[in-house]
């Protein structure tokens, strides 16, 4: 299955989109645009999330991780905007889909969040998706910016080198 990418409004075009992955006939709630540049693969986020959503992110993640993935340092970067929110069964899915990805990723792979303070609901919501994360030995580091995130993403490259 191959993505039909989609100009952003900056022009470029996302590797993955998780709309193209639907797996039923509900719409998903929430957007996940993906880019790969070289060992930094970066993700859109827009939530509120629900269970038809992650079922279409599960489906990209296993068409495309081992691409993305490599062998080397990878820096996973998620933007997230609009919401936290999501359903208790789409963060299940999550969870089942993040023990998947704890053994497909590289040793060397970084997670940065950057959660500017205006997305709904991350106070709340903020440790409960760290909690998933971390309980699968991916910790998380997570920003209000995405200088800041850029910044700790370049000396974590840097020093994998």
């Amino acid at each position: 299955m191959n993505d039909p990418q989609s100009k952003d409004a900056d022009g470029t075009r996302a590797d993955a989109e998780v709309g193209n992955y639907a797996q039923t006939g509900f719409t998903p709630h929430g957007t996940m645009e993906i880019r790969k540049q070289g060992a930094i693969v970066t993700g859109h986020a827009r939530g509120p999330f629900n269970t038809e959503f992650m079922q279409a992110y599960g489906a990209m993640w296993r068409q495309h991780l081992a691409d993305w993935a490599g062998d080397g340092a990878l820096a996973v970067h998620t933007v997230w905007a609009g919401s936290m929110l999501t359903s208790p069964d789409a963060l299940k899915l999550f969870d089942e889909m993040m023990g998947r990805a704890a053994k497909a990723l590289p040793p060397k792979t970084l997670h940065i969040w950057t959660v500017p303070p205006g997305v709904e609901a991350r106070l709340l919501m903020l440790p409960v998706w760290s909690k998933i994360m971390n309980s699968h030995g991916l910790a998380v580091q997570v920003f209000d910016s995405q200088p800041a995130a850029e910044t700790a993403i370049d000396a974590f490259l840097a020093k994998s080198q």
